[in-house]
This record gives structure tokens, C-alpha cells and sequence, in this order.
């Protein structure tokens, strides 16, 4: 098991999801690729903290991790007076959110023993996890037009 300290750069290895890991929470088959920082590390729990980088999530998780950065930001931003929110410096008004993950230290190689690649979209194969790709969530006038649709295709029938 390699030593890390805060600091190192680090990738997650991947590999296939066991039952001890659903149970304790430090390995999904979605952070296999992920490159990052160690921000901290917990010697007596077996637990290593590590900063993603945003660039190496996935498309859909990079996407919904901005898409609630900008969320969280915005309403911050209308949490303070126009008089504040017109004195705060552009980077101030700027949110960054951090990506972070909890692994065991054995999941973990240093960055230069692996290649930097994205990582699929896709788990590992037979992890039974992400095997479906996301399909985006609809919002309510699309639900509100799909059950107006299939209400008046029942009635159609009714009438024939």
C-alpha cells in the first residue's frame, strides 16, 4: 500500500465493486479513472480524501456537478444586498465547488503510474452499475404535455 500525503496527485484504479465495498462506502465503479489531489488523510480509518479534478469526471457528472455549482451560487448571490452584491470583486462573486471522494489508500496510484485518460460513461463492466446511459430528468411542462397527450389519445379512443 503506497503512503500518501496531502498534496499528491493520485488517480483510482479501477476495478470490479465487492459487497464490502457497497457496505462501507469508499469504492463505486463510477470513480474508477478519476484523477485528483489528496486533501486529507485519516490513518486510523483507512480513508484517503481526494479532491477530484472536474475535468476528469464523466460528461454527465461534470455536467450536474456545474449545473449545481452555478445553483448554489445564485442563490448566495441573492442572498445579499444589491449594495454587497455591487461591492464584492468579480472573483468573489465566482462559487467553485469542490468534487471530493472518500477511497481506501489501495485504490489509489500515484498520478505518474497512470495514464491520464476520461473516464467512460460506462462502470466497469459486470459491476452492474452504470450500464444504462442517464437520461436527463423532464421537466414538469414536458410531464404536463406527455399526460395531456395520453389523456386525449384515451379519450380518442373512447369515441371510436
Amino acid at each position: 500500500m503506497a503512503r500518501f500525503k496531502r498534496g499528491d496527485r493520485v488517480v483510482v484504479t479501477p476495478r470490479q465493486v465487492t459487497a464490502a465495498d457497497r457496505k462501507s462506502g469508499l469504492y463505486y465503479a463510477h470513480f474508477a479513472g478519476l484523477h485528483g489531489t489528496v486533501d486529507q488523510v485519516y490513518e486510523e480509518e483507512g480513508e484517503v480524501c481526494v479532491e477530484v479534478d472536474q475535468d476528469s469526471l464523466p460528461e454527465s457528472f461534470e455536467r450536474r456537478h456545474l449545473s449545481i455549482q452555478e445553483y448554489v451560487q445564485q442563490r448566495w448571490l441573492n442572498g445579499i444586498s444589491e449594495h454587497e452584491r455591487r461591492n464584492l470583486p468579480e472573483e468573489q462573486r465566482s462559487l467553485r465547488l469542490k468534487y471530493t471522494i472518500m477511497v481506501a489508500p489501495d485504490d489509489l496510484v500515484p498520478e505518474g503510474q497512470a495514464k491520464k485518460s476520461r473516464p467512460a460513461e460506462k462502470a466497469a463492466p459486470g459491476s452492474g452499475e452504470g450500464t444504462k446511459p442517464a437520461t436527463p430528468r423532464l421537466q414538469e411542462t414536458d410531464l404536463t404535455a406527455a399526460e395531456e397527450a395520453y389523456f386525449e389519445e384515451i379519450r380518442r379512443r373512447a369515441n371510436q
